[in-house]
């Protein structure tokens, strides 16, 4: 990433197998177990079952207002912390797995994300989780949350909003209760979670 920033890059493109990803030095000194995106990049793989990012989750920090990343055909799994976390800043994920991520599969915090035909599974805490001002949208037959809150804090829950001014919001025909089941913790679902008919 940092490679294809400095050469003007605007897509990275992960070759099949298994892609490792240590740590990012924040700007405190503080070690994060993250590829921390702070310009727009679309990142793409050879599909979920062939390309595979593990040990650290892709963390987009927005500086301004066209970060935009996006993510399409792999797996983010086996991760430390979250698989996805957007923190001000935008994001499209298409065809994306989250899968045994250390925290939440997708986090948003004053950000507005789209996921399209994606599972989350098997995460420690929550699925998907939109928090402070932010909107989670989520469209296509293949969207599944399932088994996650594997550390069954009542707290996690398989799709949560936890601020009277985040959402999540599923594009007809889906629902919450067709999306996310088997959940542990809490529970499927809690907090704003709509099904609109259009985004």
């Amino acid at each position: 990433y940092e490679e294809a920033v400095r050469k003007g890059f605007k897509n990275i493109h992960l070759l099949e197998g298994t892609h490792i990803v240590t740590s990012c030095k924040y700007e405190n000194g503080n070690d994060l177990p993250y590829v921390l995106f702070e310009v727009p990049m679309k990142v793409s793989g050879d599909g979920r079952e062939k390309t595979f990012v593990e040990g650290g989750g892709f963390w987009i920090r927005g500086r301004r207002k066209d970060q935009h990343c996006t993510f399409f055909d792999l797996t983010i799994q086996k991760t430390k912390e979250s698989g996805l976390y957007g923190w001000m800043g935008t994001f499209d994920c298409r065809r994306v797995k989250f899968d045994k991520c250390g925290h939440h599969g997708v986090v948003a915090y004053e950000t507005k994300g789209r996921l399209t035909n994606c599972q989350v599974t098997n995460c420690t805490m929550s699925g998907i989780l939109s928090s402070s001002d932010s909107t989670i949208e989520i469209e296509g037959e293949e969207s599944r949350i399932n088994n996650n809150c594997t550390d069954g804090n009542s707290d996690d829950y398989g799709l949560k909003t936890d601020s009277s001014d985040s959402i999540i919001h599923l594009l007809s025909p889906l629902t919450k209760e067709d999306v996310s089941t088997s959940n542990n913790g809490g529970g499927n679902y809690r907090g704003t979670i709509k099904t609109v008919n259009s985004f």
